[in-house]
């Protein structure tokens, strides 16, 4: 348990908890994608926690948690994309 706290894993977790639980303001309402505020933080936050747990495998410059890490980030900017697009026109 002392390890659980010195290495932060309890951190990470926290964060990835709390990713899940905004990113499911994110829902689709008669055909159309709608998020706020609480989506994209949500967003933020998975991907820090995935950094947190990964990051001794990132600094080893590990090519499948490097690569990853990148989908993770694409998906994350395309769903901001389209959520900027969606306001925009809609």
């Amino acid at each position: 348990m002392e390890k659980f706290f010195k290495n932060r894993q309890w951190l990470w977790a926290a964060m990835g908890a709390i990713g899940i639980f905004l990113i499911s303001s994110f829902s689709i309402r008669h055909q159309h994608f709608v998020s706020d505020l609480g989506g994209f933080l949500g967003c933020l936050l998975l991907v820090g926690a995935y950094l947190g747990f990964n990051w001794s495998k990132i600094k080893q410059h590990d090519v499948k948690t490097i690569a990853s890490m990148k989908l993770i980030l694409v998906l994350v900017a395309i769903l901001i994309v389209l959520e900027a697009v969606q306001q925009l026109l809609g």
